[in-house]
């Protein structure tokens, strides 16, 4: 896998300099990662699966570096929680749902179904494992 390599404002400041390219003085942060195997990518946005499993002040942090125009979707089932630490009354799903009700730019949306991902799956439901 090929390394991402950072460049400072600093730098790019001296390569427009030195190549003659117009500096506009409006840089923005951009944020660069790289994963590997099946992911969900948003243009302008971000999404949190597994919300369930972070705690408030995980969640918090991920929030709390959102920019203008960035569009977050946090998904997540409070029945399925495996930090032990954790539970559907404590999780950052929740405090989300707690804290952000009634916010001019937050909504919140909830999915019921009597179907599961399958008979394995209902067994550890069903067991308690």
């Amino acid at each position: 896998m090929e390394k991402t390599s950072w460049v400072s404002i600093e730098e790019i400041s001296e390569i427009e300099e030195t190549e003659g390219l117009e500096s506009t003085e409006d840089y923005e942060n951009i944020y660069l990662m790289e994963v590997e195997g099946n992911h969900n990518y948003f243009i302008d946005g971000v999404l949190s699966k597994n919300c369930q499993n972070l705690s408030r002040l995980e969640m918090r942090s991920i929030l709390s570096r959102m920019g203008r125009n960035v569009k977050c979707v946090c998904a997540g089932d409070v029945c399925q929680i495996d930090s032990r630490y954790l539970n559907k009354f404590n999780n950052g799903l929740n405090w989300i749902v707690k804290m952000c009700t009634g916010e001019h730019n937050y909504a919140h949306l909830v999915l019921k179904s009597d179907k599961s991902r399958g008979p394995i799956c209902d067994m550890v439901l069903k067991t308690k494992l």
